[in-house]
């Protein structure tokens, strides 16, 4: 299996291991019914992430 490298990817491990994430919360009602999850869309919003990151 073929590994990824680049230059400065140490970095960018240290730098996306300090991201906090936030889990996935099922909302039953907007599930139309089917909650299987095999075929999900997940719509949200990543704007707490992305300003993190881009500090």
């Amino acid at each position: 299996m073929p590994i990824l490298d680049w230059m400065t990817r140490g970095e960018d491990v240290v730098a996306a291991a300090r991201v906090p994430y936030r889990m996935l919360e099922a909302v039953p009602a907007l599930d139309g019914g089917d909650g299987d999850p095999a075929n999900m869309l997940i719509q949200g919003e990543n704007s707490s992430g992305i300003g993190r990151v881009a500090a």
